[in-house]
């Protein structure tokens, strides 16, 4: 086990090094941060990071978990670390690195200190999406140690945006008309398209029905600077 951890540290440090850089953290075998990581945090600088933030049934940065999925899909190597928030204000970090195969690191060290399984690895064959409650959700399947790979579970609820009709387009932008406005609705290259018989957004046409869902407030907020994790269409 412990030559394994070894291993997985030199895999995961030129990673979690740039993750961490900015917030200059003291970091761990795995290279998650030692000390408390607050939410706030967190959140702070899941961008410039590259993280994934789960809490109270909210998902940020939804668009790189997406690009991680993508990746693994075509084979492209890549590596994501998934932080999960409890009630406790602590959060345990999953860890995967893709290369052929996903290695998968569960860190609970923040909140278990050195304690036994406080860091638990496994290699896997893939993650696979599942509905659990009617919700998006990935799990891992293939894995050598089965007790791993079941404290793995990522669970996504997004909020649901604008529903209504395309009146304009540009290159990053739908225009979408509902019962009351109208709504500019960004999107970027990560941003999940949905369709029984389309499979790109450029391919939208005037007119069409769309449903868009984020990943996190801001469009509640400031709706301006949202970006769409999702645009779907649909037929009424």
């Amino acid at each position: 086990m412990r030559i394994l951890l070894i291993l997985l540290f030199v895999i995961f440090l030129p990673f979690l090094s740039a993750c961490n850089e900015s917030a200059n953290m003291e970091e761990n075998i795995i290279g998650n941060p030692i000390k408390p990581y607050l939410r706030s945090d967190a959140v702070e600088h899941a961008n410039e990071n590259g993280d994934v933030i789960l809490s109270a049934g909210r998902i940020t940065n939804y668009q790189r978990l997406h690009s991680f999925l993508e990746h693994v899909e075509e084979g492209q190597p890549d590596s994501i670390r998934i932080l999960i928030y409890g009630a406790d204000g602590l959060p345990a970090f999953y860890n995967l690195v893709f290369n052929e195969k996903i290695s998968y690191t569960y860190d609970q060290t923040q909140y278990m200190g050195d304690e036994p399984n406080s860091i638990m690895t496994t290699t896997c064959e893939e993650i696979v999406e599942t509905e659990i409650r009617d919700k998006e959700a990935y799990v891992l399947s293939g894995c050598e140690s089965d007790e791993v790979a079941n404290t793995f579970l990522v669970r996504v609820e997004l909020i649901m945006g604008i529903e209504g009709n395309i009146v304009k387009k540009s290159d990053s932008s739908l225009f979408i008309q509902d019962d009351k406005k109208e709504v500019e609705v960004k999107y970027t290259e990560e941003t999940e398209f949905n369709s029984e018989s389309k499979d790109e957004i450029k391919e939208l046409k005037i007119g069409d029905e769309v449903r868009t869902w984020y990943s996190s407030q801001t469009f509640d907020t400031t709706p301006s600077k949202a970006i769409a994790s999702r645009i779907s269409t649909f037929v009424k």
